[in-house]
């Protein structure tokens, strides 16, 4: 898709006189290449991935691998997979497979545990697996499989649900207003709102006043894809053996665009919130979009985090910091098969 958007740009923002004299043919072009590239991405997932799984490319990817740990990054899963209500929960079924998948080629390891871990050749991979956010259906749709299948995770928290009622996520705040179909919230504005650090809440109450009726109907109809645990849920998460909390910050803001003070009281208030909480100490972090620099991998230590999770790095000395690792953020818009072959490749690309 991004070669599109590229030419789109161009076509529109293009000062060339020929740029702008083919972009009405772009523009009758668009529907059909689009439809062009869903169908390809359709054909992979399901005819030449299931293919590649049966002839075992997995395994022989993960067999090749020079990286033996790797830690994956889910959101929520659930019993009611609708990615066009919201793209960060995975059908339960898939998750599941993915445990099955997992507990045969690797080694399941708790989060700290992988950190500290020394794996040899000739043993199978490490891997550890993470949620951000702390969706409602982690707790009453993953913790029942992962229980069941006796796999450890690691669960990181935005605290700011444990003290305001209905919260909802920034992202999930512009899913409901992009189905709402009449404020679409462009990729542009998404990265706009990225930035703006605390101002990104009055932002979007800007964008959702003239419906919020409308929003409050639709919130209602759609629990599953937007609530959060209580700290009833966590308290009870963090009792279970299986089972280590982590802090995502009180507000989910990216932290580089914020006052050194207000990454301070992020990265405090959170930890102090969820330790009243669970009642044990909390010592890993995963940081709001993957986003940090090396000054706040400084403060988050400074804070109490002996454990730092990023998703991709960003900064030149992460691959020989062992306070940070790196993640595999997890696709809830494909399929099983296709997953795992993207898992097998990430022990190489994302793994360490």
């Amino acid at each position: 898709m991004f070669p599109f958007l590229t030419i789109n740009y161009a076509l529109k923002n293009g000062h060339s006189p020929i740029l702008r004299l083919f972009n009405p043919i772009w523009v009758y072009l668009q529907p059909f290449l689009r439809k062009s590239h869903c169908m390809i991405k359709s054909i992979k997932r399901n005819l030449v991935a299931p293919i590649l799984n049966g002839f075992g490319l997995p395994g022989l990817i993960l067999k090749n691998a020079t990286n033996k740990k790797l830690i994956l990054n889910y959101h929520g899963v659930t019993n009611h997979c609708h990615p066009e209500i919201n793209p960060r929960h995975m059908d339960a079924r898939q998750f599941e497979g993915h445990l099955l998948f997992l507990k045969k080629n690797f080694q399941i390891l708790p989060l700290q545990d992988l950190f500290k871990a020394e794996i040899r050749k000739d043993e199978k991979p490490g891997v550890a697996l993470t949620f951000d956010d702390g969706y409602l259906d982690n707790y009453s749709v993953a913790l029942p499989l992962l229980e069941k299948h006796r796999i450890p995770a690691t669960f990181f928290i935005i605290t700011q649900g444990l003290s305001t009622s209905g919260y909802r996520t920034w992202y999930d705040r512009v899913d409901f207003l992009n189905r709402m179909g009449k404020v679409p919230v462009f990729a542009k504005d998404v990265l706009n709102l990225k930035k703006a650090g605390t101002r990104r809440d009055s932002i979007l109450n800007d964008l959702e006043e003239p419906l919020r009726n409308e929003l409050e109907v639709l919130y209602s109809k759609t629990p599953d894809y937007w609530k959060l645990m209580e700290a009833e849920h966590i308290g009870k998460l963090a009792r279970n053996p299986l089972i280590e909390i982590g802090s995502h910050t009180v507000n989910h803001y990216n932290l580089p665009f914020l006052k050194n003070e207000e990454i301070e009281e992020e990265l405090l208030t959170s930890k102090k919130q969820l330790e009243n909480v669970i009642q044990k100490e909390v010592l890993s972090i995963a940081y709001p979009e993957g986003d940090y620099s090396e000054a706040i991998k400084k403060s988050a230590e400074n804070c109490g985090y002996s454990f730092q999770l990023a998703v991709d790095y960003r900064v030149p000395s992460d691959k020989i910091d062992a306070r940070i690792r790196n993640r595999f953020s997890i696709s809830n818009t494909t399929n099983l098969a296709s997953n795992k072959i993207l898992m097998a490749r990430a022990l190489n690309s994302a793994g360490f």
